[in-house]
């Protein structure tokens, strides 16, 4: 094989590798055209070039490589000069649709809309003195609260009167004793000495009071375990809840029991730390009340 045909051979494989490294970019048409314009002068002129080198030297691997980094740099710059090579891959783009949300409807009269930056003033005003006052619409909230409120008493009264009270539901099966102190109770409602829905308590709690001391503390000592054995099925259940522990506790056991001091209290007031501390109030209390003695002594001597 001659160095005629190697250098063809080597020719043709840079001619295919440029070809290659030019089909990976987008190049603008003129300049495809003008690359491919150039490509048979090159490959024409290559004997003559051939002939002129083998005059003086031979063909070498080591001008060969340089022929094709020359190349390849010459092709890089080529490429680069002028413009910038985008990608043929177009990247996927995925559009979300998104609901149309309904539009609002803005309650404005169609004749306001017609008035708009119009030049008769009196038809702005005349429509504006038609439209509602926010005084009007205060009015109406205040008399829809009103009757909802009325609603809530009259509910809250048909449930302690009729649906609640013992005396008049045959269904309990309530004795005797139990029927009484409900109707009792009932008496003390409508006569406005108890609450709506307290009056049977009020009248145990004025029952208990007439038994004797250990009995009214067994009475209270069990009723505070039935509060809290009541409390402990309700956490159970999961009907429980901070802001309903009320509930579950009467009016006596809720209010805390004031610590009972031993011996005797001072009249006026109050002994801390080994001093006795007094107030403005209590110490013109006693020298008022001493002045006031006086005078009325006098007056009595010389009456």
């Amino acid at each position: 094989m001659s160095d005629h045909d190697e250098r063809e051979r080597l020719k043709s494989l840079l001619d295919v590798h440029g070809q290659q490294f030019l089909s990976s970019f987008d190049l603008p048409p003129a300049l495809k055209k003008k690359k491919i314009s150039k490509t048979p002068e090159l490959i024409d002129a290559s004997p003559n070039a051939s002939r002129s080198a083998e005059e003086w030297n031979g063909f070498s691997e080591s001008n060969s490589r340089e022929e094709l980094s020359s190349s390849e740099w010459d092709e890089d710059f080529e490429g680069n000069s002028g413009f910038t090579a985008s990608s043929s891959h177009t990247p996927d783009l995925t559009i979300f649709e998104s609901k149309a949300q309904p539009k609002t409807d803005v309650s404005i009269p169609k004749a306001l809309r017609k008035s708009f930056m119009s030049s008769k003033v009196a038809n702005i005003t005349r429509l504006e003195s038609h439209r509602p006052s926010s005084k009007r619409l205060e009015h109406k909230a205040s008399d829809d609260d009103l009757t909802n409120a009325q609603n809530d008493a009259t509910l809250y009264r048909l449930l302690h009167t009729k649906l609640l009270s013992g005396s008049l539901n045959p269904d309990l099966n309530l004795s005797h004793a139990e029927r009484e102190k409900a109707f009792s109770g009932r008496l003390l409602e409508l006569s406005g000495e108890a609450k709506l829905g307290k009056g049977e308590c009020v009248h145990r709690q004025a029952e208990h009071n007439k038994a004797s001391k250990r009995v009214r503390e067994g009475l209270l000592r069990k009723k505070v375990e039935r509060e809290q054995k009541q409390l402990v099925e309700a956490k159970n259940l999961g009907n429980y809840h901070p802001l309903l522990k009320r509930m579950y506790s009467s009016s006596a056991s809720a209010v805390p029991k004031r610590k009972r001091e031993r011996g005797l209290r001072m009249g006026v007031g109050k002994f801390e730390g080994g001093t006795l501390k007094l107030n403005r109030q209590e110490i013109d209390s006693v020298t008022m009340g001493g002045k006031r003695t006086r005078g009325r002594n006098v007056k009595d001597r010389r009456s």
